[in-house]
């Protein structure tokens, strides 16, 4: 990789020679192209909360020859995550050569090697809408049902009425919704967790309001009790997969992800993403530049939506002013 230390590198390549493994070369890819680079930086400091080097101002950064450079002096070029001194886009074949050479690396070899493995990836159509759910049971049904009548003995609550009609109501939307693998999966995991003293969180988000959740030691907060609603958690009228939000401790987390392989073989992480969307805008690029927060205030109550922003005889002004490089906010 043209971005590991040039001993780093070479190590590599002699372990592989020495193994008689085909070595390949790929980049750290974060955003398409070098024009986005700047981008990538603001978010990067929008998520990581940088911190401003003391009597760093907005009016002196407009003075920097470009955006990277007034982000070096707003935040320091020594600051504690930053890529603004890698080139982290989509890199040709001419640029990942030169970064190698840089190193001593003239290796044809590694190069070639990536096209062949790049040649064995065949198409694969994207399906949507499966029940990947593993399913250990011949009646996940019977056995959710089973294991979460257990929970309620265990839990003092078998003999209440009121409890045995909750979840008696709550198994029988769940398995209308086919969903008591997940269940079962859920449990699973979490009762595997704090047998190994892993530090699990009581449930938080709308899993709290299931009785089912609270029998199973997937949460640890008594619906009834606390009079919330299982149907903010599965409404029988919708087709969501339910979401159980489930807090594991930071340190241990690796151990979990292990043994969810371990028991079901194919495991995959999963990511959400976010998308910058209306006059947050315009707060979240000058919360990073250090414009003045009345500044921003006063002018977004001139408008009601980004396009109003862009557009708007009121605002020309401070987008006159605040446009610096390309970069339009």
């Amino acid at each position: 990789m043209p971005h590991n230390p040039t001993e780093v590198n070479k190590g590599i390549i002699e372990l592989a020679d020495a193994a008689k493994v085909k070595i390949v070369v790929t980049p750290d890819c974060h955003h398409v192209d070098s024009s986005q680079k700047e981008v990538q930086e603001f978010k990067l400091l929008m998520n990581t909360h940088g911190k401003f080097v003391k009597d760093a101002t907005y009016e002196k950064s407009k003075k920097k020859g470009n955006m990277m450079e007034r982000l070096d002096y707003l935040y320091g070029e020594d600051r504690q995550i930053t890529f603004n001194k890698f080139d982290i886009h989509l890199l040709s074949y001419e640029e990942i050569k030169a970064a190698m050479e840089l190193q001593g690396i003239d290796r044809p070899d590694i190069y070639s090697n990536t096209l062949l493995l790049a040649e064995t990836v065949g198409d694969y159509g994207i399906q949507e809408g499966l029940n990947l759910l593993p399913v250990q049971y011949k009646s996940p049904d019977k056995e959710l049902a089973k294991v979460a009548l257990e929970g309620l003995v265990e839990r003092g609550l078998s003999e209440n009425q009121e409890y045995l009609d909750r979840l008696e109501e709550e198994l029988k939307i769940i398995k209308d919704k086919k969903f008591a693998p997940y269940f079962l999966v859920v449990s699973n995991m979490i009762n595997w967790a704090k047998k190994e003293e892993i530090m699990v969180g009581p449930g938080r988000g709308s899993s709290a309001g299931s009785l089912v959740c609270y029998a199973l030691k997937i949460t640890d907060i008594d619906p009834i009790e606390h009079n919330l609603l299982f149907f903010r958690f599965i409404n029988p009228e919708r087709n969501d997969f339910p979401d159980i939000d489930t807090d594991i401790q930071d340190t241990r987390r690796e151990e979990v992800k292990d043994y969810l392989v371990r028991q079901y073989r194919h495991v995959a992480s999963i990511a959400t993403f976010l998308e910058f969307t209306g006059k947050g805008i315009v707060r979240d690029v000058a919360r990073v530049l250090n414009i003045p927060l009345s500044d921003v205030n006063k002018v977004l109550k001139l408008v009601d939506t980004w396009e109003d922003f862009c557009s708007s005889k009121s605002t020309r002004e401070f987008r006159k002013d605040k446009t610096h490089i390309g970069y339009k906010i």
